[in-house]
């Protein structure tokens, strides 16, 4: 599902990509604690991207909020994710200053 939510993206097909993202996030129970952390930082992303391409900024913005809960205690160069979510933000806010220093 993640790979499906991720070609999605790349397509410009949000809409597909928020449903896949939706099912791989019902899989997430299933998966090692530890695992599953680090996929739904990857999920937030997906969806925070798609949210912020169709213009739904407060949405991405939530994803956005729940990457840095779950990265909390990561160093903040581990934090990737993090920043290329707040660069696609910024950049769907029309904030180019912003978003190429994320």
């Amino acid at each position: 599902r993640l790979v499906l939510a991720l070609l999605a993206i790349e397509r410009g097909q949000h809409g597909p990509a928020l449903e896949e993202a939706r099912l791989a996030e019902e899989a997430l129970a299933r998966i090692p604690e530890d695992r599953r952390r680090y996929l739904g930082v990857l999920l937030a992303l997906i969806r925070g991207v798609a949210e912020a391409r169709t213009g739904r900024i407060s949405a991405a913005r939530g994803q956005l909020e729940r990457q840095r809960q779950l990265y909390a205690d990561a160093p903040r160069q581990a934090r990737w994710w993090e920043h290329m979510l707040a660069g696609e933000i910024a950049f769907a806010e029309g904030d180019l200053d912003a978003a190429s220093e994320e």
